[in-house]
Order: structure tokens, then sequence, then C-alpha cells
């Protein structure tokens, strides 16, 4: 395994190892999230989620988060030309990936909203009777096109955030 030759050759903090993507990265990185928790300790990612052959019920869960914008191509269903910002609409829009992964995260559908002009990040961290679990994060982020948000490309600094993220995930 990877991990196991970066050990023997580096010094690692294994309670620091975490994976981020974009667009197929970012469904790798939700596929480790639900693999590979015992080696990640959280995963944040924009551009896509939880593909569906990879939702399963993790035998170990990692805090994750998921951003996608509002011009993101891949995921506009006419009649949109945009996916919805307003209220709490995007979560309705994306109904169907958000419950297979709270599903997989062992939470039920009722979240904290945190707006601000550009974004809707809405905190999933209520668990199902008996479960094990780990929050999971959704921010729909005005404006933003298929493209990784880096602070330049668009005002959201996802590494910045994704960075806070890792070092103090909510509610753990």
């Amino acid at each position: 395994r990877i991990f196991e030759l970066l050990q023997d050759t580096l010094l690692i903090n294994m309670d620091k190892v975490f994976c981020s993507g974009f667009s197929n990265g970012s469904v790798m990185s939700f596929k480790n999230a639900m693999e590979a928790g015992d080696l990640f300790k959280a995963a944040a990612s924009t551009g896509a989620g939880l593909h569906p052959l990879d939702s399963t019920h993790p035998q170990d869960r990692i805090p994750t988060w998921m951003m996608i914008g509002t011009l993101d191509d891949r995921f506009i269903v006419p009649p949109f030309t945009e996916i919805p910002f307003g209220d709490d609409s995007s979560i309705y829009y994306f109904n169907k990936i958000i419950n297979r992964t709270l599903a997989c995260q062992g939470l039920v559908p009722h979240f904290i909203k945190d707006s601000t002009p550009l974004t809707k990040t809405f905190l999933f961290n209520t668990c199902l009777p008996g479960e094990i679990w780990k929050p999971f994060l959704f921010t729909i982020i005005k404006g933003l096109y298929h493209q990784y948000p880096n602070g330049i490309n668009h005002p959201v600094d996802a590494p910045r955030i994704f960075w806070q993220f890792f070092n103090n995930p909510p509610n753990v």
C-alpha cells in the first residue's frame, strides 16, 4: 500500500492526512472517505460529490465537505440555466446526492445554515439513532463555474477554507 511505503520513507503525522480534489478528483476524495477513513482524517472537495457506486456504510467515517458552483454546467438540468441559490432551494436541487451522502455518514437531513452573499453552507451533524457519525457540509457558491475556487478565479478561497476545516472540523 502507498501509505505504508510513505510511512517507511517519510516522517508523516498520520493525524494530518486529508484528501481533497476537484471534479473527478472530488469523486475520488469521496471514495476515499467511504473506503479509507482509517487513513484519512477528513475529505473536502469541489465540483462533484459522492458517486452512486461509492455509496456504502463506511467502517471508519470521517468529516466530509462538498462545494458546487451555481454555474457548474455538470449539474445544471434544463429548464434551469443556473443552480438555485435562494433560501434552501439548492438543498432540494441536490436532494439525491445529499441524501445519499447523509445515509453514508449516518446523518439525518436536518441542518444548520450559514450564509454569506456568495455562499450558503449547510452543516449536517445530527446522527441517526445508534450511528457513529461524522459531519457533512454542503456549500453552494454563487457565480462559480466548474472550476476550483482558489481566491483568484473566484473570491471564495477553497484551499484556505478547507485547511481550516481539516484542522478543526465541526462537532467531531
